[in-house]
């Protein structure tokens, strides 16, 4: 490793861990973002173009006539003089006053609207590189939408610190995120009605999902009694059909 002063360090690759990302190119360095550099520009050129646009539009443009004889040096005078006259931000109401020594005649300037699809365009294409969505991006997802983002890019990235923690650390650690954290209620209230009558969450387990604090004796686990061990089903069913099969008594 090369730092900032110059110096030099070697570490063993065995103590270093090694995160990659698009490294077909190269195995330890991988590839870096140049491929986004050109969207990148073109987003700022679109952006910097309506800018340009937008400001022409709102400025006194024209051509200064005069109606006699002038020499190169008053010319040049006069144009600096009506161009500090006029075109200021004092001028806020954009009127212009001449007498007799020239005529102003205005040029229509109309502001060039770049179109919406090409604005798109370029932004998709750089969403598409990074890997998320518009949505993601405005925060608009829905939780489909979130789960697809997580399960392509974040998921990915949690499985891959979790293997090189634990294969360099020599120890299991887990990256995850608790995606229903961001489910909406109606999912969570869902998951509770499977999930809790089989005795798989305890009651803090399920105050937490409800973003509830736990309670003293929520450690403990509740089950529906519509369930049966599974290792108790063939002596209950025996029982039943030898119940069933006694003769009645009178």
């Amino acid at each position: 490793m090369r730092f900032a002063d110059g110096r030099e360090v070697l570490f063993p690759y065995t103590d270093i861990i090694h995160l990659r990302r698009h490294y077909f190119n190269h195995e330890l360095t991988g590839a870096d973002n140049s491929l986004l550099y050109g969207l990148l520009d073109v987003a700022d050129v679109l952006n910097q173009g309506i800018s340009a646009s937008v400001k022409n539009a709102v400025n006194l443009k024209g051509v200064l006539c005069f109606t006699s004889l002038v020499n190169p040096a008053q010319l040049k005078a006069e144009k600096e003089q009506f161009i500090a006259d006029y075109f200021n931000t004092a001028n806020s109401g954009g009127i212009a006053a001449t007498d007799q020594r020239f005529d102003f005649q205005p040029v229509a300037n109309a502001p060039y609207a770049v179109p919406g699809e090409t604005i798109n365009a370029v932004d998709n294409a750089i969403f598409r590189y990074i890997g998320i969505s518009p949505k993601i991006v405005s925060g608009e997802y829905s939780e489909d939408a979130f789960s697809a983002f997580y399960e392509s890019l974040i998921e990915p990235l949690a499985l891959q610190m979790s293997l090189e923690f634990s294969r360099k650390c020599g120890a299991d650690i887990q990256f995850t995120s608790e995606r229903l954290e961001f489910s909406s209620a109606a999912t969570k209230i869902k998951l509770l009605h499977e999930a809790a009558p089989l005795g798989l969450m305890t009651l803090n387990e399920a105050r937490r999902l409800l973003a509830l604090p736990p309670v003293p004796d929520g450690d403990k686990r509740l089950q529906s009694l519509n369930y049966v061990n599974s290792a108790q089903a063939d002596k209950y069913q025996l029982e039943s059909e030898v119940q069933a099969n006694e003769p009645a008594q009178l």
